[in-house]
């Protein structure tokens, strides 16, 4: 009976460590939404270890990922604004709508001085559009 419990509390905890490896230390939050009648998931990393906010579109009812797009860089208007290159990119927040998923930056220039940027990606039935963006008054 001891060998046996102690089989089952073996595989359980190998259980939990392969699921725990299947999400990155970088994870800081997910959500999942359902958008015009498309399942998406989005995923926020902490922005300080990897400057990368991912949105998926997952097949149902089993989860596969069918569309990915990862955001590294936002444009508003005629300036590219890579995440990498500022000093510091941060999600102040992110949600849905009945069509798209919303997302606000606070973006840090390296030369001094930051700006809030609300930005809109649209899911339709077989894509993710790109991100538009634009500063916050």
């Amino acid at each position: 009976m001891k060998k046996l419990g102690l089989t089952i509390l073996s595989a359980a905890m190998a259980l939990c460590s392969v699921q725990a490896a299947a999400v990155p230390v970088s994870v800081s939050k997910i959500e999942t939404y359902l958008i015009n009648e498309q399942l998406v998931r989005v995923i926020q990393h902490n922005m300080e270890v990897n400057s990368v906010l991912e949105i998926e579109i997952l097949s149902r009812p089993i989860e596969k990922v069918l569309q990915h797009r990862a955001i590294t860089e936002v444009t508003v208007g005629e300036e590219t604004l890579r995440f990498a290159d500022s000093a510091g990119t941060f999600v102040e927040a992110f949600g849905a709508t009945d069509d798209s998923v919303t997302f606000t930056l606070d973006y840090f220039y390296r030369r001094g001085g930051n700006y809030l940027i609300d930005c809109v990606v649209s899911v339709d039935s077989a894509a993710l559009n790109p991100p538009v963006c634009q500063f916050r008054d």
